[in-house]
């Protein structure tokens, strides 16, 4: 009897428990296999300490075992991890007037208490144009302008927001149409900075006046 208890305990000493609670026998104790049942999702928790303690036991055995495959997929992973991705550079520009209606000669026949439309264009490192106008209404003044690219396409004006701030602070803002448009609609008089952004540039338009 007590061989036979013997031989049962040394039996029992070379299994372990897997993560989903039956036995098995150990790595160490049974010859490596080449098809190893272990899942990539098992690997990953382990590494990010993801697992509870038995199963990190577990995993910690079957790779102590010599698991070549877990190997390769653990060396994999931590070059991964230390891999560095580049991180987008967005184009910051500053935008500079190049023509502005209010600083040109009054034209002849125009009584000087008429009220023109002012209409603006700037750029920016000669590849953003900004043309912009100002439209008087009940509610204030709107601005109603355009984005254009040199040398680009309308896919580079998608998802673009044109932001108004006043002394830092954020007055209103306007999604850029397909084809460039964009409208900012009950603007009281004052001096503005205007800022047109997406994923790729940052445009400022710096002590933008309105009246």
């Amino acid at each position: 009897m007590n061989h036979d208890k013997s031989d049962s305990e040394n039996n029992k000493s070379d299994l372990t428990i897997t993560p989903e609670g039956s036995w098995e026998r150990r790595q160490g104790a049974a010859k490596m296999t080449d098809e190893c049942q272990i899942k990539l999702k098992q690997v990953v928790g382990y590494l990010t300490e993801n697992l509870d303690t038995s199963q990190t036991q577990f995993m910690e055995n079957h790779i102590e075992a010599g698991c070549g495959p877990c190997e390769a997929r653990i060396e994999s992973l931590l070059d991964l991890a230390a891999t560095e991705v580049p991180i987008p550079v967005k184009n910051e520009m500053v935008a500079q007037p190049l023509f502005d209606t209010q600083l040109q000669p009054q034209p002849v026949g125009v009584r000087g208490g008429a009220t023109l439309t002012r209409r603006r264009l700037y750029e920016a490192e000669n590849k953003v144009c900004v043309d912009i106008e100002h439209q008087h209404s009940d509610d204030g003044i709107q601005l109603e302008g355009q984005i254009l690219i040199r040398g680009g396409n309308l896919d580079e004006v998608s998802h673009t927001v044109v932001t108004l701030f006043r002394e830092g602070l954020l007055v209103a803002t306007s999604e850029v149409d397909f084809v460039g448009d964009f409208q900012v609609p009950g603007i009281q008089p004052g001096m503005y900075d205007l800022e047109i952004t997406n994923a790729d540039m940052n445009v400022t338009l710096q002590g933008f006046d309105i009246e």
